[in-house]
């Protein structure tokens, strides 16, 4: 068993212990005090395990379905721990700011093909393309791969809180402050409607596996 093998076995096992706490705080699942065979117990218990087998292989596929659109944009050159920290990081701060991990890989995709190296013409840096003022309002460094994501991750929440809506939320990233003015809606549209439809595409080519995770 290889070095990475044995991490991501390690990272599995600590994910299902972390969850079993969570759930079983969540629900307030508790063992008897002194029966520890009681049928409620055991039902608890199973249950418990089912969740946490299935929220494991839910994190494992999107995991593995964004590592697969990183790979085919990047056309097959980059490493694997490049792609398996790259989807790591995606998948970790859609979680932390409740979004759909596909709307931002395919935010990443339509801003960038998923490169951190670009930089635009009026200076947008990175994965997500972030303006520096806008990267420094978010008080992180543009210019770092994982500090990219995380500000444009978090940066799309607050802007789907203001206007309330993801598509919303996208034109705004797309284009600031009245981007029917700025950008007009017809380019605007373009832009919300390709991240959709990315992001759409991915879940529909998984849709049989992702259904089993549910």
């Amino acid at each position: 068993m290889d070095k990475n093998s044995r991490e991501l076995i390690i990272i599995i096992f600590i994910v299902a212990f972390l969850l079993g706490l969570s759930f079983g705080l969540l629900f307030n699942i508790k063992p008897a005090k002194v029966n520890f065979v009681s049928s409620n117990y055991e039902n608890a218990e199973i249950d418990q395990h089912l969740y946490i087998h299935t929220r494991i292989r839910s994190v494992v596929l999107k995991h593995e379905i964004i590592q697969n659109e990183i790979r085919y944009w990047h056309l097959g050159n980059i490493n694997d721990e490049q792609v398996r920290k790259k989807a790591t990081f995606i998948y970790g701060y859609s979680e932390k700011y409740d979004l759909c991990p596909f709307v931002v890989t395919a935010l990443g995709v339509v801003e960038s093909n998923l490169t951190q190296d670009k930089i635009s013409y009026r200076g947008a840096i990175g994965i997500t393309q972030l303006m520096p003022n806008i990267a420094r309002y978010l008080e992180v460094n543009p210019y770092n791969r994982k500090e990219n994501i995380k500000g444009g991750t978090k940066f799309l929440r607050e802007l789907k809180d203001q206007y309330g809506c993801i598509e919303l939320a996208l034109a705004h990233y797309n284009a600031g402050v009245n981007p029917e003015k700025k950008l007009g809606w017809s380019s605007v549209s373009s832009y919300v409607w390709n991240i959709q439809n990315i992001s759409g595409s991915l879940q529909r080519r998984y849709k049989d596996e992702l259904e089993k995770t549910n």
